[in-house]
């Protein structure tokens, strides 16, 4: 794997953006990796059963491909898969049950070690650290299919709309595409009660992340996990201009409030707009 190079020719516009998703997950993993991944009440400081943790990703992945079934999209069991942002790996190796050879990749070095030392199809699965804006570790046309869930929502949109342009690139023609954007969607206005009680707990990650690499200042951006969301017509755009054709979006969840930038500023507003969870169901085009 080739290292993400900058020479006064070639200056990768979105590296400061990835820069900083590398810094924040890489803090993360390092202080508090299982639950950085699925943060749920009780699991904080270590306390996910690494076997109940993995258990989680083998049924979400036999639900998305049983979805990806019933929506009549090819998944073929004897082909390559790819999880991106595969963090300690809990999606690849729900995705190594049932794919002949599997790929995570990850921006996070750390989260990467973790994976390998987790993983039981050491054969058929192999774990990337992947440091650029790109997958160019990967040629055109690999995959037959390609997962990503809860990653694509903590990078900036622009970072986050790059990768997208390269799932459709390393996939092959007419393979499937599964992947999970938020989306800003207007609502009812929430309790503050629930609102803050979540806030709260993102807001703990962060301090935690924070002190780890040594930042006094608890606000500091280096050490947030940022969510984003991308418009619908923006993420269909960009999916067609890459040569993909959007067979269908779920919406999954509703949230209590804006999910959008650093999270110490979305303590200070409102809580009447909430976002949707979508995930996006597309084919790239023979």
């Amino acid at each position: 794997m080739t290292p993400r190079e900058s020479t006064p020719d070639s200056i990768d516009p979105l590296g400061s953006a990835l820069d900083e998703v590398e810094t924040t997950w890489e803090a993360l993993a390092r202080e508090d990796p299982l639950w950085a991944i699925l943060v749920e009440p009780g699991k904080e400081r270590g306390g996910w059963d690494p076997s109940e943790f993995f258990e989680r990703g083998r049924a979400e992945i036999a639900q998305a491909l049983s979805r990806a079934r019933g929506l009549s999209l090819p998944v073929s069991a004897d082909g390559r898969a790819l999880d991106f942002g595969c963090g300690a790996g809990r999606l690849t190796q729900g995705l190594a049950a049932h794919f002949a050879h599997v790929d995570g990749v990850d921006v996070s070095p750390t989260m990467i070690e973790l994976a390998r030392k987790y993983n039981r199809f050491p054969d058929t699965c192999r774990y990337h650290v992947n440091p650029a804006s790109d997958l160019r570790l990967f040629e055109s046309n690999q995959f037959e299919f390609i997962y990503s869930n809860c990653v694509l929502q903590h990078m900036a949109p622009s970072l986050a709309l790059s990768y997208i342009r390269e799932f459709v690139r390393v996939l092959k023609p007419a393979k499937t595409l599964v992947f999970q954007v938020p989306d800003l969607l207007g609502g009812p206005k929430f309790t503050a009660l629930s609102a803050a009680s979540h806030a709260a707990s993102r807001l703990d990650l962060r301090r935690r992340a924070g002190r780890l690499i040594g930042h006094r200042d608890e606000r500091s951006p280096l050490a947030e996990m940022k969510m984003f969301t991308i418009s619908q017509p923006i993420v269909e755009g960009a999916l067609d201009r890459a040569g993909a054709d959007v067979v269908h979006v779920d919406f999954l969840s509703r949230a209590e409030r804006t999910f959008h930038g650093p999270l110490w500023e979305r303590l200070a507003q409102r809580w009447n707009v909430g976002f949707v969870s979508k995930t996006y169901y597309a084919t790239k085009r023979a």
